[in-house]
């Protein structure tokens, strides 16, 4: 299948759509500039990688201006595709090519990002929009709030394809949750761990006197493994027999923990390598479920259900016989002496456990990852804040976007005067104007931060670092910084003018447009909130909005679309 989209400039989050579509169809995407005049360079850097990218004009964006590029493009090159996408059909050239498509019987769709239905507008507006939109053969749309958009002006409701609109991969999610190295350094430095790689079990030596769990079999395999490499027991105290065998085989690696409470378990996980358990028979094993949210591979046998239900061989970990001990030792020494695999497999553990939450009925599994999940975040906010030296006991607000009028950030200054002195807020994302200068000094707020433009990947810290994320937007026909947020877990509060809100938070977090006594009341709200219950949704909404599902949705209509021609 060959799809031509005909769209604006190379925005991030577009080009990794395209790449991911790229992978399946033949795409091509004719931009009609080079990027946009009002945004930061570093915003527009992603890459075309999988698809072909066609710049009909070079330089920056000015979509008002009487352009035949895509009508030219268009003449020279549309009998070459199956389907045609018009993407941001505001611009000039745009409406020009749809009414070109018009004359010339060339069935076309239209796909918006989001878009709000104006309380009032001229009939200029009204018209174009009307005649480029109803005989659209489909519209894309990403939710609701834009379905509603393209039936107002004239578009059936049941050729409206609504697709999960996301700036976050699942590589992102990863990202998010996943512990780097220099943060397991400092984790074990807090723990008093001083060996280079850590293998952690969790259980009862209760349980049949610590055979149930398999500890004999992880003794002998730690009799038998080579380099600096600890394994942690924990659970309740070992049975004299599992004391005495530490002591006569002389297993310096070998740390019987003791009982932790989760608080202090997470630590461990956070800071581990591997999760290994050699159940003899488990009905389910909650642990399992807690050290993949901590990013980590996992080996257990096939007697553990939740290790048959969630462990998949070489991809995130590997399932053993429990009565071969040649195969287990095998299976943990290779994963011990291979840090790639090490990642990836841990990598995969947060990919897997992410889809789990949508597919799991069973309250008590989803309270275990509800659980860690809060563990994830709660280590993360430690060591971002001792990072960006942040207050630990400081309430942290964040703000991510421009600088400008339509963002609200007026209003977030007047929520802030509202607000207690332990509240802090920063703001990231431009220079502050000389109004939002003057707001700060007149009301004497000394708790505001403003900081200049940061990428995706700087932004990292402050995400994890925040207790609430605000976008007190006036209007945005999306929002991807909500995506982002919820991604990290972060409780986020928006308002009736931002699309993504409408679409992805409760109504509770939605406040009205300008208003500022209420928007700091829900900011103070949501910082009360039971965290494990914000992380959980945050999380589930965070995988069902990834670039990968929204490309197979794409994949899905574009290819029904071609098989009805």
């Amino acid at each position: 299948m060959k799809v031509l989209y005909l769209s604006g400039i190379p925005a991030p989050y577009r080009v990794d759509l395209f790449n991911e579509m790229g992978k399946t169809i033949s795409l091509t995407v004719a931009f009609l500039a080079e990027y946009q005049t009002e945004r930061n360079k570093a915003w527009q850097s992603s890459q075309a990688e999988n698809f072909q990218a066609i710049f009909l004009n070079k330089g920056a964006l000015n979509g008002k201006r009487f352009d035949l590029s895509m009508v030219n493009f268009l003449k020279a090159h549309a009998s070459e595709f199956d389907v045609i996408v018009v993407h941001g059909y505001s611009f000039t050239a745009s409406i020009l090519a749809i009414a070109w498509m018009k004359c010339h019987g060339i069935s076309y769709g239209l796909e918006a990002d989001g878009a709000i239905i104006p309380e009032h507008e001229n009939y200029i507006k009204l018209y174009t929009k009307r005649f480029c939109i109803k005989d659209a053969t489909f519209c894309l749309s990403s939710g609701k709030a834009t379905t509603n958009f393209f039936a107002h002006y004239g578009a059936k409701r049941e050729n409206c394809f609504i697709y999960p609109f996301s700036s976050i991969s699942s590589n992102d999610i990863v990202r998010a949750n996943k512990f780097t190295v220099e943060e397991k350094k400092a984790i074990r430095e807090k723990l008093g761990i001083s060996e280079e790689k850590i293998i952690i079990t969790v259980g009862r030596f209760s349980y049949n006197n610590g055979y149930g769990k398999g500890y004999d079999l992880l003794m002998k395999v730690a009799e038998r493994l080579e380099g600096n490499v600890g394994i942690y027991f924990i659970g309740d105290e070992p049975t004299k027999e599992f004391n005495e065998w530490k002591e006569k085989k002389q297993l310096s690696g070998v740390h019987f923990v003791g009982f932790k409470g989760k608080d202090e378990l997470y630590y461990y996980y956070a800071c581990a390598d591997l999760f290994v358990l050699l159940t003899r028979g488990d009905v389910w094993g909650l642990a399992i479920n807690e050290a993949m949210m901590f990013g980590l591979p996992v080996i257990t046998t096939t007697k553990c259900l939740a290790g048959l239900e969630l462990v998949q061989n070489n991809v995130n970990g590997t399932l053993v016989d429990v009565d071969n001990e040649e195969e287990i030792f095998s299976a943990i020494s290779g994963l011990m002496n291979d840090d790639a695999k090490l990642s990836i497999f841990g990598e995969n553990s947060i990919k897997k456990i992410a889809a789990y939450t949508l597919e799991a009925s069973s309250e008590a599994h989803n309270k275990a990852i509800s659980d860690a999940l809060g563990g994830v975040k709660r280590i993360h906010k430690e060591l971002a804040r001792a990072q960006l030296n942040i207050d630990s006991k400081a309430i942290v607000v964040l703000y991510v976007g421009q600088m400008i009028y339509r963002k609200g950030v007026d209003v977030l200054l007047n929520a802030a005067c509202l607000l207690p002195k332990e509240y802090s807020f920063y703001l990231i994302g431009g220079k502050p104007t000389e109004e939002y200068k003057e707001l700060v000094k007149s009301n004497e707020l000394t708790n505001i931060m403003f900081i200049d433009f940061m990428t995706k990947d700087q932004l990292k810290l402050y995400y994890q670092a925040a207790d609430v994320f605000v976008l007190p937007t006036r209007e945005d026909i999306w929002g991807l910084v909500i995506n982002e947020a919820l991604s990290y877990g972060l409780a986020t509060v928006s308002t009736e003018g931002c699309v993504a809100a409408c679409e992805m938070l409760k109504e509770r977090f939605i406040v009205p447009v300008d208003e500022d006594k209420e928007l700091a009341s829900t900011i103070r709200s949501s910082v009360t909130l039971d965290k494990n219950e914000w992380e959980i949704v945050a999380f589930k909404t965070t995988a069902e909005y990834t670039i990968e599902n929204s490309a197979k949705v794409h994949i899905d209509v574009l290819s029904e679309l071609k098989d009805e021609k």
